[in-house]
């Protein structure tokens, strides 16, 4: 089952591998969760640059 978002997924990897006493670490989810954070703080800077 697919989840909701990166970050979603990502920590479910990480309680998985918790339980499981063997490390997963999510490259794919956290890299999309991480760009995807990226582009709304650059979309927060430039709406805000407008403002004045």
């Amino acid at each position: 089952m697919a989840g909701a978002s990166p970050a979603n997924a990502a920590v479910s990897s990480l309680v998985t591998g918790s339980r499981d006493a063997e490390p997963h670490w999510p490259l794919l989810p956290c890299a999309a969760a991480a760009l995807i954070a990226a582009a709304v703080i650059a979309a927060a800077g430039a709406v805000a640059g407008r403002r004045r």
